[in-house]
């Protein structure tokens, strides 16, 4: 998706979720998929996984601001899935 002057962030809701859609069927059908989603599925489809991620960056940072000694990025990444 791109954020040019025609379709930038001062464009609706529903016409941001119609391109999220019409973005992925055109990706899907040049692969094989069983799967259809409308416009709002997609849009309900993100809400979800956004929830998610917000709850793993939350975890992640808890063990950020804790700031264990001799820790590496890949052992947070890894604790923070553990919460």
């Amino acid at each position: 998706m791109s954020m040019n002057v025609v379709q930038g962030n001062e464009q609706k809701h529903k016409t941001y979720w119609n391109r999220v859609g019409d973005y992925f069927h055109k990706e899907k059908s040049q692969k094989t998929s069983k799967f259809d989603h409308t416009a709002n599925s997609v849009m309900n489809s993100q809400s979800l996984i956004q929830l998610c991620i917000n709850k793993f960056v939350g975890c992640l940072a808890s063990i950020e601001n804790i700031n264990p000694s001799g820790v590496n990025e890949q052992e947070k990444i890894t604790e923070a899935k553990e919460l």
